[in-house]
């Protein structure tokens, strides 16, 4: 039962505490001392490190810090997954929480010498200490908390747990789907829109450098007369001076080269001359012939260029190759949502599958839990009525969702009646703090061995009885503490006793000055203590023989 435990509790320039370390050990720890000795503030401490925000007014010195400090055994591997869940280093033999106040009021949280928030601390603090109280019992009245005590009852916290786990994975899926669905319908009207796009440039049919070609073909277009009358004239000018002028000069030069070598390249160079002249002559002819103002063709060239330009104008590109490039994208954006409809019919199929699958095991924790409701509610019933309540009625409703949640389709409400008058009502309605106190110590005691519970504190939960109900409490404490580490501040001598560990609280004074002391006391000290709690200060042999009786079989322990 070591896998929860409170080892120790240091603490610092607290309310009135100006320093202290109160150990603890496994089973039943009871905690004892006068009213106002420090009992409370021994829990206010502790709360701290649990995730109780800070108050200015706990520091006993204004110019000191304060500090708690707590170390707990922690081995449990639901600790360790909790651990890894924040990235915190996990030491094998203990876990460390501190919190810190200083002067000014700035608080300060460590797990494992880590710096941690307070949530980090509730959420840790709530899986290693368990408080009750008169005036605090909201576990008990808690449908998840309940929930959870009957399954630990059952014996079907794996088959639960794997629920928990199948759970999460419908969520995931879920979420998933949820998002896909989101992002179709937020592509719909982009998709509508990306397809009237595409459609629109397909429609034109664009070549890569059409409008480059085009305006190159109208400018020429546009030029057709002026080009025309140019090349007219300079065939003119080859036909009519260039060439009589080199002819003539042809044939001078080669009657001069008849009569001298050095003419003969001369002559053949004017020769090749005279026959390129009269290859453009010929060309200059045959393309002042093809030129034709062509009014259709220009205004089919400015028609297409003007389709062009809206589309250049409208994206805010510079040509038809950018055109078709952004075609291209908007193409890759529609075949991805597509792919986004595949992807939903896929996730659809998977969320179904493991609907399918939570419920079918939703149904097997039904059946269990069912089964186990009357003798549940018959065992917590004869607890009570060990413990002076033979009037109490103890009921579990039970009611089945249409659709599973969290932890199955089931809701578990406690109902209970104290005194059998009446209709039993929920617990929050009904009971009082000492009936809540005892129905609690009576449903954990059923469930204490079975299940890695955390430490539990019970601040004077034996108000409101004695005698023979008092002894059956604190039997019902052992029994507790069986399964678990029960620390118990008590005023009773019955429970006292029954403890494996005994701490005592007390006052010391120095003038107008007083602080909190902490004392585990010895075997012999506690019979002191406890007769001291049966007969008051003045101790005679036979409540010294008490104490003894009381203490009985727990005093080899000490």
């Amino acid at each position: 039962m070591d896998e929860h435990m409170l080892k120790s509790l240091f603490i610092q320039n607290y309310v009135l505490i100006d320093k202290a370390r109160v150990e603890f050990e496994q089973g039943l720890n009871v905690i004892t001392g006068e009213t106002g000795a420090g009992k409370s503030i021994l829990l206010g401490a502790l709360s701290l490190i649990l995730g109780k925000r800070a108050d200015m007014k706990a520091l006993l010195d204004k110019d000191v810090k304060c500090i708690v400090e707590g170390q707990f055994m922690t081995h449990d591997i639901r600790i360790r997954e909790w651990f890894e869940k924040y990235d915190l280093d996990f030491w094998n033999e203990y876990t460390l929480i501190r919190r810190e106040i200083n002067p000014e009021g700035k608080s300060r949280a460590f797990i494992n010498d880590t710096p941690a928030n307070l949530n980090m601390l509730h959420e840790l603090g709530s899986a290693l200490v368990d408080i009750h109280s008169q005036n605090s019992m909201q576990s008990l009245n808690d449908p998840d908390f309940q929930l959870s005590v009957l399954d630990t009852y059952a014996g079907i916290q794996e088959l639960s747990a794997g629920y928990g786990k199948e759970y999460k994975k419908f969520r995931a899926i879920s979420d998933e789907l949820n998002s896909l669905i989101e992002k179709e319908k937020k592509q719909q009207s982009d998709r509508d829109y990306y397809r009237f796009l595409f459609d629109e440039i397909e429609h034109e049919n664009l070549a890569p450098d059409e409008d480059g070609l085009l305006s190159d073909e109208l400018k020429w277009l546009k030029n057709a007369v002026e080009n025309k009358k140019n090349l007219l004239t300079a065939g003119e000018i080859l036909d009519n001076q260039i060439e009589t002028a080199l002819n003539a000069v042809r044939e001078k030069i080669h009657a001069i080269a008849r009569h001298s070598d050095k003419f003969e390249q001369l002559a053949q160079r004017i020769n090749n001359d005279y026959i390129d002249l009269k290859d453009i002559s010929s060309e200059i002819a045959a393309a002042s012939e093809n030129i034709n103002y062509n009014p259709e063709r220009v205004a089919a060239i400015e028609e297409r260029l003007d389709a062009i330009n809206r589309l250049l104008h409208k994206h805010r590109l510079a040509s038809a190759k950018e055109i078709l490039l952004f075609k291209d994208e908007l193409d890759k954006k529609l075949a991805d949502m597509d792919t986004l409809e595949g992807e939903i019919q896929q996730k659809e199929k998977e969320f179904a599958e493991q609907k399918n699958r939570i419920i079918d095991l939703a149904g097997v924790l039904t059946k269990k839990r069912s089964s186990v409701l009357p003798a549940f509610a018959g065992e917590v019933e004869a607890k009570l009525n060990g413990l002076g309540m033979p009037k109490a009625v103890f009921e579990v409703d039970h009611k089945i969702a249409s659709e599973p949640g969290r932890h199955g389709t089931d809701h578990i409400s406690f109902f209970f009646n104290a005194n059998n008058m009446g209709e039993s009502r929920e617990l929050s309605k009904t009971a009082s703090g000492g009936e809540l106190s005892r129905l609690m110590l009576s449903i954990k005691s059923l469930v204490s061995g079975k299940n890695n519970f955390p430490t539990i504190i019970l601040d004077e939960i034996d108000m409101g009885v004695s005698g023979k109900i008092a002894d059956r409490v604190g039997e019902l404490l052992k029994t507790l503490a069986g399964g678990m580490q029960v620390i118990a501040i008590t005023h009773l001598p019955q429970i006292a006793g029954k403890g494996n560990s005994h701490l005592f609280v007390y006052k010391e004074s120095e003038g107008n000055i007083s602080r909190s002391k902490f004392r585990n006391l010895t075997l012999k000290e506690r019979v002191e203590e406890i007769a001291k709690m049966v007969s008051g200060e003045n101790i005679s042999g036979a409540s010294l023989e008490t104490a003894r009786n009381l203490i009985g079989k727990n005093s080899d322990k000490q």
